[in-house]
């Protein structure tokens, strides 16, 4: 069983003082005050400990640490106290860590205080790594957006698509229009490139041409797409001699199984 003591002595109590008195006395009572119980103290130690150096060197803001604060523990919070669990403390341990180095973005701290919230409730906890913090780390705040999109979407599904030209023997193509999304909302969007290559290479989302789901809104949605790329094609329009063998390519961006977990994590 992890021992909030035990840390005790490692930091700097004027330094803690300064973290105290930033937040409200309701944060104070649940992550620094005597009273707190045994997730509240280890969070609230360990946070300490990473991130009074920070103060000390200005590296970060004292507000952006205060929200950020205030964020862990009204999630802690919620957590039903029989579902509070802090056995794996390594968790909590690397999601601060981590957060450190996105402390200023307000989003990225709502995903690690999520992410922190689940490594101490035994409802989320059981299958969550340290890799969870690692791949939050290395995400910039546009690719944050766009994974918060697609936890927003049916499925946490976007399909895609884009146009291509063929030779009569299908043996060389064309890619003339750039790829595209539809979302819930039917609205067409060219897809952000940078945020889907940072995220695939993490393991997160995976997008497939030739891959898609067929049936009810996800035709009408496929539909929209084709329309709206017969509208995008430069090359037809530059083009004396009609080239018959035109298509959309559809495709699908969706998240590894790794990738809904971790949004279960830091949106469920």
């Amino acid at each position: 069983m992890f021992d909030p003591n035990m840390l005790k002595n490692i930091f700097d109590p004027n330094t803690l003082k300064v973290i105290k008195d930033l937040t409200p006395e309701s944060t104070r009572e649940l992550l620094f005050n005597p009273a707190a119980n045994e997730v509240g103290k280890g969070v609230g130690a360990i946070l300490s400990i990473l991130f009074s150096p920070l103060l000390a060197l200005n590296v970060i803001e004292k507000q952006a640490l205060a929200k950020f604060t205030n964020k862990i523990a009204n999630k802690i919070n919620k957590i039903p106290e029989e579902d509070q669990d802090f056995s794996k403390p390594g968790l909590a341990l690397k999601a601060l860590e981590e957060a450190r180095y996105q402390i200023n973005n307000e989003l990225l701290q709502d995903m690690f205080s999520s992410l922190l919230a689940s490594g101490v409730n035994r409802q989320k906890n059981e299958d969550i790594t340290p890799r969870y913090a690692t791949v939050l780390s290395q995400i910039g705040y546009k690719d944050a957006v766009f994974l918060q999109e697609i936890n927003d979407q049916d499925y946490h599904y976007f399909p895609i698509g884009h146009l291509r030209y063929t030779n009569i023997s299908k043996s060389e193509y064309i890619e003339v229009t750039d790829r595209y999304l539809c979302n819930n909302n039917n609205e067409i969007k060219r897809i952000p490139t940078e945020s889907i290559d940072v995220l695939q290479s993490l393991g997160i989302i995976q997008q497939e041409d030739n891959h898609y789901k067929t049936g009810g809104e996800f035709d009408k949605k496929y539909a929209l797409l084709e329309s709206y790329l017969q509208t995008q094609d430069k090359y037809k329009a530059n083009n004396d001699n009609d080239i018959p063998f035109v298509r959309m390519i559809p495709g699908q961006i969706q998240p590894t199984d790794f990738g809904n977990n971790l949004l279960y994590c830091i949106f469920g």
